[in-house]
């Protein structure tokens, strides 16, 4: 029981330790411009870095990101300040939360790298225990486009009756992921997303790696190291 505890708590104090190399490394872009509020539910530091790492390294051009938050604002600026050609299609489920970050961005002359899409949730009717992003809706913006980096953070699944919902973006995955690129999954340690996981393993046939057990990282094709 002692250990348990022990290890419980050097893990903890060893994911916060983790975070301070890269928190001072993204700190220009976390502060060039409004506050961000930095909650429970925001990608951690390591896991942002690795993203932005990916990025730059590995130039990529096509993103797709599933769930817009901190992490959106965070990549446009980067492309600002690396003028970098970086286009970014954003989906989420809530209208007043694309607003919020719409404002940011327009204020901070960002918002020509970003492409929000405004996706209601349906019930799936070919998932259990899921909530799904109107297909309709991400197909009509995505079309044939291939996304070199893919990030998946939404829509919610933190409750028993829609623990899958992140599963149902693999249909957005499957022609729309680039011969050369990199998904990232954030909540990997909970039940739907590692569903997700072995699906992308099974069908692109790589392997899944883990920065921590909170985010996972599937590389397809040649690339650099960036994590």
């Amino acid at each position: 029981m002692i250990e348990k505890i022990f290890n419980k708590v050097f893990r903890a104090s060893f994911q916060y330790k983790n975070q301070e190399l890269p928190a001072f490394l993204l700190q220009r872009l976390y502060h060039s411009g409004a506050y961000l509020p930095y909650t429970i539910s925001t990608i951690r530091f390591r896991h942002m870095a690795c993203i932005i790492n990916d990025i730059v390294i590995n130039s990529r051009k096509n993103i797709l990101e599933f769930g817009a938050g901190i992490s959106t604002v965070i990549m446009a600026r980067l492309a600002k300040l690396n003028s970098l050609n970086v286009k970014i299609v954003s989906v989420d489920q809530s209208s007043e939360w694309i607003a919020m970050l719409q404002t940011i961005m327009r204020d901070e002359g960002i918002d020509q790298y970003v492409t929000f899409v405004h996706a209601p949730l349906q019930r799936s009717t070919d998932v259990e225990f899921a909530n799904e992003f109107d297909r309709a809706v991400v197909y009509q913006q995505i079309g044939e486009t291939r996304f070199d980096l893919v990030l998946i953070d939404g829509p919610t699944a933190s409750r028993k009756a829609n623990r899958n919902s992140r599963l149902t973006n693999f249909r957005f995955l499957e022609s729309n992921f680039a011969d050369t690129g990199t998904i990232f999954i954030d909540n990997a340690d909970r039940s739907g997303e590692e569903l997700l996981a072995r699906k992308i393993e099974a069908h692109f046939k790589i392997r899944e790696a883990k920065v921590e057990e909170a985010f996972s990282i599937f590389v397809r094709g040649k690339h650099f190291n960036f994590r």
